[in-house]
């Protein structure tokens, strides 16, 4: 990537931004860990170089004026090689004497 070009050509952002639905209400703004959302306008704006996607906006908007873009599980079909990362929050709900084993 040279100087001067946009995070946003090389990568793809899932939290999309319904500019209809924006009320300018700075809740997102105030829980985005990057510092990535900012108000322009009266609307919310997404800077794509600094957002990581953690979704905190999502959850947070009370007018739900952003989404998260997802594919089809089905997609997995066209690699050869398919990787799960589960949470930690999954492990965190068995007890201690479970492992990956028994979970499987």
């Amino acid at each position: 990537m040279k100087a001067g070009d946009s995070v946003d050509k090389k990568y793809f952002h899932s939290v999309v931004l319904q500019e209809d639905r924006c009320i300018g209400c700075t809740s997102c703004l105030k829980v985005c860990p990057t510092e990535a959302i900012r108000l322009r306008d009266g609307k919310a704006r997404i800077i794509g170089e600094k957002c990581i996607d953690c979704g905190e906006c999502i959850r947070i908007c009370p007018n739900h004026a952003k989404n998260a873009i997802t594919d089809d599980l089905s997609i997995l079909q066209n690699f050869k090689y398919k990787i799960a990362i589960p949470s930690l929050v999954f492990y965190g709900q068995f007890a201690g004497n479970v492992g990956l084993e028994l979970l499987r």
